[in-house]
């Protein structure tokens, strides 16, 4: 079951039926809204609790099928340079600003996809600096695997969405620095 508020009873009839993965994935971010809110008092951008939302325990598969706990958690701008989806040993390990034991650049996922015969694995399917393929298995331990996919999803669409909107930045100069540009050129006489 969930709550809605009163505003949504039309939004409900006019938008069709959300599917229960849709539910699951608001009630994580609304949680982590609440959390953040409770601990920085003020709200986050939409960007800072998607990487909020896709950090927490997992169990990843090494090889010859051994599991071992995990903390997974999504660093990008301002905080780190790059996009970047980093694997500690624990929570405590992430919070004291440990060395990661794998990072994966967030930008070079190919796919986050549910495992059809695992019903609690997914897979992250990523490209390293030399194009190689790699994939990368996990098994959920705190909320549904679909919410875990959709969750990656959202946070590497937002990064690729803040990528380019920086790329077109850097690409058109400012009106002023053109206007500035053209007054320097015309007093040289170069214009």
């Amino acid at each position: 079951m969930a709550v809605e508020a009163a505003g949504d009873v039309e939004q409900g009839l006019l938008s069709g039926e959300s599917t229960d993965v849709e539910i699951l994935v608001q009630q994580q971010l609304a949680k982590v809204r609440e959390e953040a809110r409770a601990m920085h008092g003020a709200g986050l951008s939409e960007i800072e609790v998607l990487k909020l939302a896709c950090s927490g325990p997992l169990e990843i598969f090494e090889g010859l099928g051994q599991a071992s706990n995990v903390y997974v958690a999504v660093m990008g701008p301002p905080a780190s340079k790059r996009w970047v989806l980093g694997i500690w040993k624990d929570k405590r390990a992430f919070d004291v600003g440990a060395p990661t034991l794998r990072e994966v650049d967030l930008l070079k996922i190919q796919s986050v996809q549910s495992d059809p015969a695992r019903h609690n694995v997914f897979t992250v399917n990523y490209f390293d600096e030399s194009r190689v393929r790699h994939a990368l298995r996990f098994r959920r331990t705190d909320r549904a695997r679909d919410v875990w996919v959709d969750l990656f999803h959202h946070v590497i669409q937002s990064a690729r969405e803040h990528r380019q909107a920086k790329k077109q930045r850097m690409a058109v100069p400012s009106s002023s620095s053109r206007d500035v540009r053209g007054a320097q050129l015309q007093r040289q006489g170069s214009w």
